[in-house]
This record gives structure tokens, sequence and C-alpha cells, in this order.
């Protein structure tokens, strides 16, 4: 790993593969670091959103919502979600969670009110907001134990 001086005395580390600067947590916290270009991921999440309503209007799960519980159309919103890609050739648009609950906020927001995909992508983001609060009660959980996983602790 190649190092070089950066601002304040903290090493600017660099990815091998990459060879992209690597900020350290100590730069990030105290401000000093590249700040986070929010604007090009609301531009990114803006642009796949048209597509995105349009691929699930199409949809023949959502197409007719008779005879289809909630949750088998919240399903298909994930699955059309976790396919939804900029371009055919290049890797799903969505890859964190973050990402997908940023998508389905704003495709919440571009529905009316009596449109049939508002309870299947309210659905979808609530299922999306509790797999990322388990997850990261999971990585808690995994931080501040001991190493024990818990079926042992009870023993």
């Amino acid at each position: 790993m190649l190092t070089t001086q950066a601002a304040g005395g903290w090493p600017a580390a660099y990815s091998p593969s990459s060879m992209e600067p690597v900020t350290p947590l100590e730069l990030r916290l105290s401000g000093d670091g590249p700040a986070v270009d929010d604007a090009s991921a609301q531009d990114k999440t803006e642009a796949l959103l048209s597509p995105f309503l349009a691929a699930l209007r199409q949809s023949p799960e959502l197409a007719n919502p008779r005879g289809q519980s909630l949750q088998m159309r919240a399903n298909a919103v994930s699955n059309a979600l976790r396919q939804c890609r900029a371009a055919p050739d290049q890797p799903p648009a969505c890859a964190t969670v973050e990402q997908q609950q940023a998508l389905l906020r704003r495709a919440l927001k571009q529905t009316a009110q009596d449109d049939p995909l508002r309870a299947p992508l309210n659905t979808a983001l609530m299922n999306a907001v509790n797999l990322q609060s388990q997850m990261k009660q999971w990585m808690q959980d995994v931080m501040l134990s001991d190493g024990t996983p818990p079926e042992m602790q009870d023993w």
C-alpha cells in the first residue's frame, strides 16, 4: 500500500486496486476530508425513478392486484428494485439498502394517494427499513460480543 502525507499530518492511504485516495476516519470525523457528493446520488436516483416506475406499472404482478396479497406485490417491487439497472450491461443500480430506500422514497413521493402502486411501494420500503435495522442490530451485537455465539451464552 502506498502512503503519502496529507493535510493535517495524516497519511493518505491508496487502494492498490484503484489507486483512489482513501480518507482516514479521523479526517472524515474532523470535517477535513472530502465532502460526500449527495447531489450526484440524488441525480442518480432521479434518473432511475421514471424507468423504475414504468417497469412497475408494466409488471404483471402489479398490473392486476386482484387475487394477490400485499406481500406478494411488495415482493414484486423488491425484485424489480434489485433488477433495476442504469443500462442492461451494468451492475444493479441500487446495490445498498440505503440506495433502495432512497429510490423507494422518491417513488412514493411521485405516486398519488389512490395509486395501486402506493401500498406495495410502502410495504417494500418498510421491509428495507426493517432489514437495515436488523443488520445494524446484528453488527452491534457482533461488535459488542466477546466472540461467543448467543446460543452458547445460555449454556
